[in-house]
């Protein structure tokens, strides 16, 4: 049975999710920004707790990939219009160059078909260390 504890902070903006069943015991963070938009997500490393945020002030990860090893920490951005720019999905150590990346492009050159997804690219290092762009 999965026990699942929803928090909130209107302060911060910020939720998180406590899961405990047998073999996963994990937090999951979420931050939002004022417009209620998902800013960071990830799995914390404090179990009571997500106000160290995804990493340190000294860039150390607070993030882990839990007893089941399917943590996770993604960092999204944003245009003025509100479409999502950029998706991190960080490397729960914080090595940086293991960080897979995906951008979005909207409209046509042309103008038209604002806000339609018009491409995406995603860069990403497999665990052989090839640097892929997709």
């Amino acid at each position: 049975m999965t026990a699942v504890a929803p928090r909130s902070s209107a302060a911060t903006s910020s939720r998180s999710i406590r899961e405990r069943s047998l073999g996963i015991e994990e937090r999951q963070c979420f931050t939002y920004d004022p417009l209620g938009r998902l800013t960071k997500a990830w799995t914390a490393k404090d179990q009571n707790s997500c106000t160290a945020g995804p990493a340190g002030p000294d860039g150390t990860s607070n993030a882990t990939a839990g007893t089941d090893g399917s943590g996770y920490w993604q960092e999204c951005e944003y245009d003025l219009p509100g479409n999502r720019k950029k998706l991190s999905d960080m490397d729960l150590a914080g090595d940086t160059a293991k960080d897979a990346v995906a951008t979005y492009a909207y409209s046509k050159a042309d103008g038209s078909q604002p806000r339609t997804l018009t491409k995406l690219t995603k860069k990403y290092v497999t665990p052989q260390g090839a640097q892929v762009t997709a």
